[in-house]
């Protein structure tokens, strides 16, 4: 059952060099604001998405925490909302802070940072994208899914559950452990790249990215506006939440992003400008530290926010749109 993982003390370590890396990153910037008043933080109502989102904070801003290391002893004085406090019971409460003030970590029951299907669903993504498979099949895919079949048991290629697979190998990888016999790093890689391969088809079916992400493209689209028009108290933004949520956000945008599932702690980030005689404002998306389009502008990466208004509008309104063509 969705979500089968948690955070184990290795991610919870990378989210805190992740947070440092920022930290460096936004020097200037952050040095200029009140952390606990200028700071907004959304995470998805999950235990290992709140603690990712904990644990990037302490990195970012680790006056405001105490006792913190990658043996998930997490001593912080970090307050979360009500609907999330029973996540997080275990946390051992903070007896002093470096510095006074509490971040609050907004979690949302309704998930709507994630995209809203089963995970049942990545079983049967063969069969789902079986006319793609038919006509634009990854060179060598047919092969290397008989290989994978014989070395995992499975009767049938077209039995092989490409995220259930990929996700095992991932976790082993990441924690040094064997892989099955016959199953080498070439192979991994071909695994990984064929999972990407139908996830972003997937994502990229305009109808079903819309029925199962519009909720999450709306909370983000409208979170920026509110920026953009002045709405907002924050300055700096977190919203954590899921792989899947990344591939279905950029295919919804049309970013010009690698067809990859992207790793643990990926960061999609969105700097938003305003010309300081003009007062029209920008935005800047980059990927993983690389700076990345939308379609229809690949010249720059930073461009008018109407360019990310259209493509979030064009996105929202795609079912209103298909309907009045009929």
């Amino acid at each position: 059952r969705w979500p089968c993982g948690q955070l184990t003390a290795k991610g919870i370590e990378m989210m805190r060099r992740k947070g440092e890396a920022l930290r460096g990153r936004y020097a200037s910037f952050l040095a200029d604001i009140d952390p606990i008043r200028d700071v907004h933080v959304q995470s998805t109502n999950i235990r290992r998405t709140i603690r990712s989102a904990q644990s990037l904070l302490v990195g970012m801003f680790p006056a405001y925490f105490l006792n913190v290391d990658a043996e998930n002893q997490l001593s912080t004085n970090t307050a979360l909302a009500s609907d999330s406090q029973n996540f997080l019971a275990n946390i051992p409460a903070m007896q002093t802070r470096k510095r006074a003030g509490e971040f609050v970590i907004h979690a949302d029951d309704s998930n709507s940072l994630a995209p809203q299907h089963s995970y049942e669903l990545y079983k049967d993504l063969g069969k789902m994208l079986a006319d793609e498979l038919r006509q634009h099949a990854p060179s060598g895919f047919a092969k290397a899914s008989q290989r994978i079949s014989q070395v995992i048991g499975a009767e049938s290629s077209k039995l092989v559950a490409w995220t259930g697979l990929r996700e095992v190998l991932v976790c082993r990888q990441a924690h040094g452990l064997a892989f099955p016999d016959g199953l080498d790093q070439k192979l991994f890689a071909q695994i990984c790249d064929y999972d990407a391969w139908l996830w972003h088809h997937l994502y990229g079916k305009r109808e079903f990215c819309r029925s199962s992400f519009r909720a999450g493209v709306q909370r983000i689209y409208s979170y920026l506006n509110d920026v953009r028009e002045n709405r907002s108290g924050h300055k700096f933004s977190l919203f954590s939440a899921h792989d899947n949520s990344l591939v279905a956000f950029v295919n919804a945008l049309q970013l010009q992003v690698p067809a990859v599932i992207p790793p643990y702690g990926a960061m999609l980030v969105f700097e938003v400008f305003r010309h300081r005689v003009t007062g029209e404002f920008f935005l800047k998306a980059s990927f993983e530290g690389a700076e990345v389009t939308f379609a229809g502008h690949e010249h720059s990466a930073l461009c008018p926010f109407a360019v990310f208004q259209q493509a979030a509008q064009s996105f929202l309104s795609y079912d209103a749109d298909a309907k009045a063509a009929l």
